[in-house]
């Protein structure tokens, strides 16, 4: 997964090398990636079998740290510091603008992302029960506060508020 992410990136990085695109087609993958090994990591922590929930949400964040520094940084990592060593050059422009142009695109994708799902997909479940229930012919009264609030999708813990 992470070596996909990166081969990925130096791809769009080449091909669309000082460009804005090259950064947001790298964040597209990094939260394609980053799905990935979130399920790879919980795997791999159930795997250990840990004794306690202490010692699981513990195995747990040491994994996703390390893969979302391996697949976050990575790409950065190879554009600032080794890619000149390692190509002779940077191309047409310097290896430091090369790697702000990839930060820049990488920073503005994420946002875009993660606010398209953490506003856009709730809606659309939203849209889509209201719609599959309206279709299924249960017209169900109106709902107090409290039941809504009681329906409502479940926020799961902490530990999603750091993706």
């Amino acid at each position: 997964f992470i070596y996909g992410s990166l081969a990925g990136g130096f791809y769009a990085e080449t091909i669309l090398e000082g460009t804005l695109f090259s950064g947001t087609i790298f964040a597209v993958m990094l939260t394609l990636v980053n799905t990935l090994t979130r399920v790879l990591s919980y795997m791999l922590t159930n795997v250990e079998n840990p004794k306690t929930i202490t010692e699981y949400n513990g195995a747990l964040i040491k994994k996703l740290t390390l893969f979302k520094f391996m697949t976050g940084f990575g790409l950065l990592y190879y554009s600032a510091f080794l890619e000149e060593q390692i190509n002779g050059s940077c191309g047409s422009s310097s290896c430091a603008q090369k790697t702000a142009d990839l930060l820049r695109g990488t920073f503005i994708g994420m946002i875009v992302i993660n606010n398209l799902l953490e506003i856009g997909l709730p809606s659309l479940l939203l849209a889509y029960s209201k719609c599959m229930a309206y279709l299924s012919g249960s017209e169900e009264d109106e709902l107090s506060e409290i039941e809504a609030q009681f329906h409502s999708a479940d926020h799961g813990g902490t530990l999603d508020e750091y993706d």
